[in-house]
Order: structure tokens, then sequence, then C-alpha cells
């Protein structure tokens, strides 16, 4: 098995593996707060799985929402790739001067080699569809870009229109097999 990443929190474990098995999921969907505590990196937000999204942020450390800002503070050198399948995990906060600022932004900072985000919303059994698809293509060592094509290719054989099958794009080092 793999090791678990500096920085793990309570019901979140991010793990460095080269095993056959598909990550672990991290989140069932992304959040967007009201309330901007932190200008930009608070916008961008994974809701753990099985919390509720928090009234207030009181107690941050433990409230089952993980920040960009959050992620920016963690140590995932050496995480070949993190797969953020929620809905509008690509979307950014554009910040005058220094590009965009988000989920892609704060994992790429915190030493992610290559990720996998979506730019808008999309069903849940395309989205696990997509995946099973695209974990499978990883563990018969395709390259990771091609991989993503190729799970693309075949959803959208099924699912014609574009919002179907075509969310999801690669950032990062893809060339090469995990």
């Amino acid at each position: 098995a793999g090791r678990p990443a500096a920085g793990s929190r309570a019901g979140l474990e991010l793990v460095d593996d080269s095993s056959s098995k598909p990550p672990p999921r991290l989140a069932n969907r992304s959040y967007s707060p009201t309330e901007d505590l932190f200008p930009s990196l608070s916008r961008a937000a994974l809701l753990l799985s099985g919390r509720k999204v928090p009234r207030s942020a009181a107690n941050m450390d433990d409230d089952g929402v993980l920040t960009a800002l959050e992620v920016r503070m963690l140590d995932l050198r050496g995480t070949q790739l993190a797969v953020l399948s929620a809905c509008q995990t690509g979307v950014g906060a554009l910040q005058i001067s220094q590009g965009i600022w988000g989920l892609r932004q704060s994992f790429a900072v915190a030493g992610v080699d290559a990720l996998v985000l979506s730019l808008w919303s999309i069903s849940d059994q395309v989205t696990a569809e997509s995946m099973r698809l695209y974990y499978q293509e990883l563990r018969s060592g395709t390259p990771r870009l091609s991989a993503l094509r190729k799970s693309m290719r075949i959803i959208k054989k099924k699912h014609p229109m574009p919002w179907h099958w075509a969310p999801f794009i690669a950032v990062g080092a893809h060339d090469t097999p995990l």
C-alpha cells in the first residue's frame, strides 16, 4: 500500500501509491462558500464525503470542507496524480496579474504532479462511468492523458452531447503511466 501524505486530516487520507487500485475518492462534490474568509482560496473547496455544508466557519479545522487554502498547506510532493472528479473542481477565481486561483493551483503548489479536474457540473452516473473507464485504462499501463482521452471517447459513444463526455481536463505531467 501507499504512504499517507503529510498533512492528512480526519476523514481524508491522501495516498502516494503506485498499486493497481484506483485512488481513494476524497469528495463527492465541490463547494463554494458564500463568505469570503480567505479571498479566492476559500471559494474553491471540496466537500468531503459524508459531510454537510457548514453553517459557519467557526471550526474550520474539522468542518468537512477542504479549501484551496488548506490544500496549499499540505505536503503532497511525490503524489503523481490527483483526480478531482467532483463538479467544477477546475474552476477558480481570476486574480489580476496572478492568474486563476483555485483547487488546480493549490494542488500544484502542494506538489501534485498531475491533476484531472472538471469544468462544469455532470451527473453522478456519468462521472462514475467516466472514472471507472479512466482508472481501468490507468491500471492497464496507459499514460494518464491517453487514458483520459480513451475514456472520453467511450463515454462520447454512449452520451454524444459534449456536456457528458467533455467536462474533464488534464493538467500537469500526463505523458507517463502511473
